[in-house]
């Protein structure tokens, strides 16, 4: 079993957590940015999937994404594109 420190409120095993709570779930389990790492099974989990955790919440990391491009910019639609 993997241990995880939440960074944010989360959902996980039918349970609403809070944020600083320890969260313990199957080694199997794909932990996502806002689960920082608490001991060497949850560390290595967290190593396979490539994040780099900086302790950012999900909404600076969408917005980090965006920065380099990955959501489209500049382009309309629906309601913004009435009247082109």
């Amino acid at each position: 079993m993997a241990k995880y420190e939440l960074l944010e409120r989360a959902f996980i095993d039918q349970r609403l957590w809070e944020p600083g709570e320890v969260v313990e779930v199957s080694d199997d389990v794909i932990p996502g940015p806002h689960m920082k790492p608490v001991d060497a099974s949850a560390k290595a989990a967290f190593k396979k999937t490539g994040f780099v955790n900086h302790e950012m919440s999900t909404h600076e990391i969408v917005d980090k994404i965006a920065d380099f491009g990955a959501s489209p910019q500049g382009i309309k639609s629906g309601m913004d594109a009435v009247g082109q």
